[in-house]
């Protein structure tokens, strides 16, 4: 039988052969007074490596062997997002919450580390019946964190920086 191509997760992020994954997501939404609402989601990943699909060398160490145990690349063991939303007015809202990823790793033998973070996000929106106009202010705080990474090197998150988003209702 032919094995299945490894196609990407997401950008970045490949399964380097055969892992029986434990996933634990959880999610609770309420809306505490008429204008204002909260939000919590988390899940746990155990991307560990199961059956790997070859072997390879280590860049840092520079070792052949088994990718067996490791964990795949890119995939925090836990993540999640906290936001809360309230309504000034029926047409203008604001909110904020953080948004946090563990530790993981940027390389196939869990040589190079990626630290942790937690990145604070806001947003105001003004509502109306056909359309909604937001603006989205992401990482806060200006802190650098590290959200993913190739074989030895880390790519840093975004800078703060915000997005605009227009959306028209029918």
């Amino acid at each position: 039988m032919r094995e299945p191509p490894i196609l990407p997760i997401r950008p970045g992020i490949f399964w380097p052969g055969s892992s029986e994954p434990t996933v634990f997501e959880f999610g609770l939404a309420a809306d505490l007074l008429p204008a204002w609402s909260l939000s919590a989601t988390c899940a746990y990943l155990d991307a560990e490596v199961t059956k790997p699909n070859n072997r390879a060398t280590g860049l840092v160490r520079g070792i052949s062997k088994s990718l067996e145990g490791k964990i795949s690349v890119n995939v925090p063991e836990n993540s999640g997002v906290g936001w809360a939303s309230y309504l000034i007015t029926p047409e203008w809202e604001i909110g904020g919450g953080v948004s946090m990823a563990s530790s993981g790793f940027s390389d196939t033998f869990n040589e190079v580390a990626l630290p942790g973070y937690a990145r604070l996000n806001a947003t105001v929106a003004y509502h109306r019946k056909y359309f909604d106009i937001q603006t989205n202010v992401f990482n806060l705080l200006d802190k650098v964190y590290y959200e993913s990474g190739q074989t030895n090197t880390s790519l840093a998150g975004d800078a703060a920086f915000g997005a605009n988003n227009a959306a028209s209702k029918y």
